[in-house]
């Protein structure tokens, strides 16, 4: 038997509303489980339904090794205890390199602040993408740790 193309899905559709299940309850659920993020460089706040790849790619053309531009992007609730990455502008003291940091918070008062410098800015761009689009965390294992440093 073969089976078509969406035939899965109408029929899955089906059963859930034959057992008291609606379309629109299940977005409900779907919606509250999507993680909403909000991204804020050195001169603007965006909100999470403002954000995009293009967004991504704007701001880190518009940074400046002249001032210190930065975006930091962060979830609404912890992703395995991240809080949130961040991108600063390649500068003199970095070699002008990109400094990317990220934050862990374990929920009991334990913080740690990780960096790393990376000179591609595609390869910066990828790690904010996969940190947004997939709710990757980055592998830290490389990284400079550099909790001593937070206020």
């Amino acid at each position: 038997m073969e089976i078509k193309k969406g035939t899965f899905t109408l029929v899955t559709l089906l059963f859930l509303y034959l057992v008291g299940f609606s379309y629109s309850s299940l977005a409900r659920i779907k919606e509250a489980d999507i993680i909403q993020y909000s991204l804020r460089t050195n001169n603007y706040e965006y909100k999470n339904d403002e954000i995009n790849e293009m967004l991504f790619h704007q701001i880190l053309n518009s940074f400046s090794s002249d001032y210190w531009d930065f975006m930091v992007l962060s979830p609404d609730e912890p992703m395995n205890n991240n809080t949130f990455i961040q991108v600063g502008a390649p500068e003199a003291n970095t070699q002008f390199k990109f400094t990317l940091e990220t934050g862990f918070d374990d929920g009991k008062g334990n913080r740690k602040m990780y960096r790393c410098y990376i000179e591609n800015q595609q390869v910066i761009l990828q790690y904010v993408i996969d940190y947004w689009e997939r709710q990757q965390v980055p592998d830290i294992s490389f990284w400079e740790d550099v909790t001593h440093e937070m206020g």
